[in-house]
């Protein structure tokens, strides 16, 4: 038996860790050839593979990462691929891959500087340098998971300050039943949020939207009267930079004037289209941010950096110092600044600002900017080619999401809807790329979602004609 400590010097851990980076080279520089970019769903066999491999006694991490090189890493979804186009799932940077394994090593628990000095100085740079962008000068925040729990820190402190009895009584201490608003577009995590608050599904108010998915301002002021003649109790208002379905910027300038006048906190969910803030070209989507009392945005959507990286900002730190602070005193804590710990939920946090922070050291901000807008080119370039191929497009797209219809005459709207789940499985089935489709407007759209550093014209090419001939084997 040989204790971890001698371990340490053998030759099995040098060997395993440079044949680890051997792995990860050759899987960056082979992704654009990689075929299938699916593997399609486990089995039995992958089931079985990873039963037997827990046992009492290890293979060594050679064997182990020659066994992940061949029989497990065919088995992982090529996210990175430059036609993987479709959750809001990015190609990592490099230095983002690399600063996941130095966080592992050292293992420091974010939760608390002294637990993890440079964590805690590279997620004060991170956030600080995400406010600045959207306009929250002064502005404090955290990394957190995603942008679920992005929202839901946001909604308990925007809950909190307009409702300050219900945290120490409940919601049986209003005086009405809270609520509050976003588009019938938003995030899926906004119903889940009024669950975890204790207010229930029916404290998230739907407000109807126009286009593309776009949050009708009027609509909500009618909704926001309607709630308070009934003697309900509104809360916050969700404004959606970049819808998930299409892509859809809120008027948030609008929907800012309506959460002023109303005296209602306003929240920006940002997780996807915060990324435009980098671009003079597209910046403008984002007019009205600035006057957030908070925003979602996540690192590990169009930033480029490795999962789980969100961030949850807000104009004032204190808020969320009332929602959260607790200080016990087997935790020492930073006289300067106010530990993560005591201002969320999380009191083990893993380090993942350094990740994001090394990523953008190592390539720079440039890169990232300039990637955004070539997603964006090229995705307006996808239109066009299936715009003249007979393809219906969903117009008006402002970012990296474009929704398609193969449209052949004579068919039903359920036939329609049908053919577009069959061609975009055909696709998918080929090997060629992924992607999902979207209801929006009660129809079935192809949806192709583009976050990627790697894309290029020739891929989208590649993509078209893929989508050609499916679409002819289907007739």
């Amino acid at each position: 038996m040989v204790a971890m400590r001698d371990y340490l010097m053998s030759d099995d851990l040098a060997e395993g860790f440079r044949a680890a980076a051997e792995v990860a080279i050759d899987t960056i520089r082979g992704l654009p050839d990689r075929k299938p970019v699916s593997p399609g769903s486990p089995d039995e066999e992958l089931d079985q593979l990873f039963r037997e491999g827990i046992g009492e006694e290890g293979i060594g991490l050679k064997e182990a990462v020659a066994e992940f090189r061949e029989k497990l890493a065919p088995r992982f979804m090529a996210t990175p691929h430059p036609l993987y186009l479709g959750l809001v799932n990015s190609s990592p940077l490099p230095g983002g891959i690399i600063g996941d394994l130095f966080i592992s090593m050292f293992n420091n628990n974010a939760g608390a500087a002294e637990q993890g000095p440079a964590a805690a100085s590279a997620e004060r740079a991170v956030i600080g340098f995400l406010c600045k962008q959207l306009g929250l000068e002064g502005g404090t925040g955290l990394i957190v998971p995603g942008g679920a729990i992005a929202n839901l820190t946001a909604l308990i402190a925007a809950r909190d300050r307009a409702l300050p009895m219900w945290r120490e009584s409940g919601p049986l201490a209003l005086p009405g039943d809270p609520v509050f608003y976003a588009s019938d577009a938003g995030h899926f995590s906004l119903q889940r949020a009024g669950q975890a608050l204790g207010a229930g599904d029916r404290s998230l108010h739907l407000v109807p939207t126009t286009n593309r998915g776009e949050m009708d301002p009027t609509e909500l002021e009618k909704l926001i009267r309607v709630d308070r003649r009934a003697g309900r109790a509104p809360f916050c208002i969700v404004g959606t930079a970049g819808t998930t379905t299409t892509g859809a910027f809120d008027p948030l300038d609008k929907i800012a004037d309506v959460a002023e006048s109303r005296g209602l906190w306003f929240h920006v969910d940002a997780a996807y289209g915060g990324a435009v803030s980098l671009s003079e070209k597209h910046r403008h989507l984002l007019k009205g941010i600035e006057r957030a009392d908070s925003v979602t945005i996540d690192p590990h959507k169009w930033f480029f950096i490795p999962m789980t990286a969100g961030a949850v900002l807000v104009r004032n730190g204190e808020d969320l110092l009332k929602s959260f602070d607790s200080t016990p005193s087997y935790i020492p804590t930073d006289t300067e600044h106010p530990d993560p710990f005591r201002l969320s939920f999380a009191c083990s946090r893993r380090a993942s600002a350094l990740k994001v922070w090394l990523a953008w050291r190592a390539h720079g901000l440039r890169v990232v900017r300039e990637a955004v807008e070539r997603n964006i080119e090229l995705t307006r370039y996808l239109e066009e080619r299936l715009r003249k191929d007979g393809f219906e497009i969903l117009p008006d797209g402002p970012i990296s999401i474009a929704c398609a219809r193969d449209v052949p005459v004579g068919m039903s709207d359920e036939q329609l809807d049908k053919r577009q789940q069959d061609l975009a499985r055909a696709v998918v089935r080929s090997g060629v790329a992924w992607f999902a489709t979207v209801m929006h407007d009660e129809k079935t759209w192809l949806r192709f979602n583009m976050v990627n550093l790697y894309t290029a014209r020739e891929d989208i090419d590649r993509l078209v004609d893929s989508l050609l001939a499916c679409r002819q084997d289907l007739r």
